[in-house]
């Protein structure tokens, strides 16, 4: 039996990381091919990026979507969804924007991988939503966070756009780098220019990197509309989050009154960029504050030991049950079809009506197209 062919539609090197653990679990029971889409993302093409992680890429442009019983992605590109055969996955890596998160698109999607059930129940409306967990978490507690460290590690991840503290506050961040050990992670959709607004004493990270280790380094996490918040949350990491003002979040994709906004309410923020220091001292000197608990995380976060098995599996069963379903509907148009020409077998006397009639049904001859 042919195995299940599975595209994983990826746009930048962030992309990587999102799908690495789903990716291998899919391998365990079917084909997995990286379709690289240059249209789609801020950054373009990485294909050799991918290619320094021992995996061979093929472009959208050479790719035979008719192939793939179903490709999977985080980006909608309208052009996919022309295919007629596969069945279109969406998994989320964060639900930071919920203009963009909620936005039509997701009607087009055969099934949404939910990280747990807020964003099941801001998406169910629009198509079929599983909670699967995060697969990127896979193994992180396993994760080694390296020697002691004499200093705090402070980790700043920004979002991008009009949802960007980085003008702001770089230089406040960039001063703490005496009495800590400041790391940047910017965000894939910010321009490599933003490298210099840090100096040579704050390390500087981009979408190669992977997260996790990061995470798993540092002490405090600074943050502000971006949807490594959620990723920072879920391993119960102290956030503190930099507010922008209002005009400039009604230009972004923030949604007013969404999860992300209710956050910045809950946990310590500011807009004074004088005021980061000081409240990373009173984060640093609790065992509470930055971190959310009980109901609020079991509402956003879902987290099984498997969850890249439990969506490959989700995956599976989607183009099982669509598969199984057409045949259900070839078969139930069939016995229909039967009935009908059995009935005309009944009313109409004439013999060599009769027999091309039964010889439909057996399908021992196919009826010649209509005429115009």
């Amino acid at each position: 039996m042919n195995r299940l062919g599975i595209g994983l539609v990826v746009c930048n090197a962030l992309h990587y990381w999102v799908f690495r653990n789903l990716a291998r679990a899919l391998a365990k029971k079917c084909s997995v091919t990286w379709i690289i889409n240059p249209n789609q993302g801020p950054k373009g093409n990485d294909a050799d990026f991918f290619e320094s992680k021992g995996i061979r890429t093929i472009s959208i442009e050479n790719a035979d979507l008719e192939n793939f019983d179903a490709l999977v992605m985080v980006s909608p590109d309208a052009a996919l969804f022309s295919a007629k055969k596969p069945v279109f996955v969406r998994a989320i890596y964060g639900f930071a924007k919920e203009k963009w998160s909620l936005s039509p698109v997701n009607c087009w999607y055969d099934l949404i991988l939910c990280p747990g059930k807020y964003a099941k129940e801001r998406l169910s409306n629009r198509t079929l939503c599983e909670v699967v967990g995060n697969p990127k978490f896979d193994g992180y507690s396993r994760l080694n966070p390296g020697p002691k460290r004499r200093k705090k590690t402070i980790l700043y991840l920004p979002s991008h756009a009009e949802a960007s503290s980085i003008t702001t506050f770089s230089k406040s961040i960039d001063a703490l780098a005496g009495k800590y050990e400041v790391i940047v992670k910017l965000h894939h959709g910010l321009p490599k220019e933003c490298k210099g607004l840090f100096g040579r004493r704050v390390r500087v990270l981009d979408e190669r990197d992977d997260l996790l280790p990061l995470l798993k380094r540092a002490d405090v996490v600074l943050s502000d509309y971006s949807g490594a918040v959620y990723d920072a949350l879920l391993v119960k990491k102290p956030v503190m989050l930099l507010d922008l003002p209002e005009e400039q979040l009604e230009k972004s994709l923030v949604l007013k009154g969404s999860m992300m906004t209710r956050l910045h309410a809950i946990l310590p923020h500011t807009n004074r960029p004088e005021d980061v220091e000081n409240l990373i001292r009173e984060i640093l000197a609790s065992k509470k504050l930055g971190r959310i608990e009980g109901n609020v995380y079991r509402h956003l976060f879902f987290t099984p030991k498997n969850a890249s098995g439990l969506a490959a599996d989700a995956i599976i069963r989607l183009i099982k049950e669509r598969t199984n379903r057409k045949h259900q509907l070839r078969k139930h148009g069939e016995r229909l079809a039967a009935k009908a020409l059995n009935a005309l077998i009944r009313r109409n006397g004439n013999p060599l009506v009769r027999k091309l009639v039964k010889a439909i049904i057996n399908r021992s001859v196919t009826l010649p197209p209509e005429r115009s």
